[in-house]
């Protein structure tokens, strides 16, 4: 019976009122008519229901945890948003207790979780969005979508080793 307003994080390192934060959600904003623009530039034609190149229908695997109804709900809500710009979505039945393996051998396409909050926000910087060690090719392996972003990984080191707390937000 007790109402919240319920706000959108909006960041992914800073919790709302706290020092440093600024919602950059509209960076990635809700555009389907963008998200089709970019499919057909990469070649993904619409074909029925579905984009189809090269004879392969675009197919994404969501892995669910089964008995989540937060992730129930997030699968459903994502396939339904896909389906409307012609991506299939296989909603693939996940234990819970079978998340860490899933994370660890990168067998999903997309999966919904979320890190314990911290005090400490950007402590786990290179572990999360990084590679393994400085300089290395391979990513942490925390680092469940194995993107290495070479700007990011300039900016670890001094966030790393800085200090001063404005300078280093």
């Amino acid at each position: 019976p007790v109402q919240a307003d319920s706000v959108m994080l909006g960041n992914h390192f800073f919790m709302p009122g706290q020092p440093g934060y600024k919602d950059n959600s509209g960076d990635y904003k809700y555009d389907p008519k963008a998200a089709e623009k970019q499919l057909e530039d990469a070649g993904w034609k619409k074909q029925g229901d579905y984009r189809i190149k090269d004879g392969k229908t675009l197919t994404v695997n969501y892995a669910q945890l089964t008995g989540v109804p937060t992730s129930e709900n997030e699968g459903a809500l994502f396939k339904q948003d896909m389906a409307k710009i012609g991506v299939k979505v296989n909603l693939v039945n996940t234990p819970s207790s079978d998340m860490q393996k899933v994370l660890t051998n990168h067998s999903f396409d997309v999966i919904a979780f979320t890190w314990q909050g911290t005090p400490y926000p950007m402590a786990n910087v290179r572990q999360i969005y990084g590679a393994a060690a400085e300089g290395s090719k391979k990513p942490s392996q925390s680092n469940f979508s194995q993107i290495i972003d070479p700007e990011v990984e300039k900016l670890i080191p001094q966030i790393d080793t800085e200090m001063d707390v404005n300078k280093r937000r």
